[in-house]
């Protein structure tokens, strides 16, 4: 991130805040990707399943975004238990590696359930 960009621990906060609310007004949704701006306003909030296609379609997004977006956070909406699935963290890792390549860092990704978040960070 810039040096003018507001703090990663700003970012979470921020993140978390906007997640509770998808998570009582909208419930279960699948997959959310934050966007952030150098200012640290939201560029952009996707929102897609989590299916096969799900880390192609993030990988074309942080192409997307990189060059104009300062950072990203994913997050995982669903109900019961927060903890990683098989392959999530693996996902993450790689979602991380590819960030770093065309210049958009991945901050976090996050699960989400009920009022509990847990961080994969």
């Amino acid at each position: 991130m810039r040096r003018d960009a507001r703090s990663r621990h700003a970012i979470r906060t921020d993140v978390a805040a906007v997640l509770r609310r998808l998570a009582e007004q909208v419930g279960p949704i699948g997959v959310v990707a934050l966007v952030f701006g150098a200012d640290g306003e939201t560029i952009d909030l996707c929102i897609t399943d989590d299916d096969d296609a799900l880390e192609e379609r993030c990988r074309l997004m942080l192409e997307l975004y990189a060059g104009d977006a300062d950072a990203v956070v994913f997050a995982t909406m669903r109900t019961g238990d927060v903890t990683p699935a098989p392959g999530e963290r693996s996902r993450f890792a790689r979602l991380r590696d590819h960030g770093a390549v065309v210049g958009l860092p991945v901050l976090d990704w996050l699960v989400v359930s009920d009022d509990v978040i847990a961080s994969m960070a």
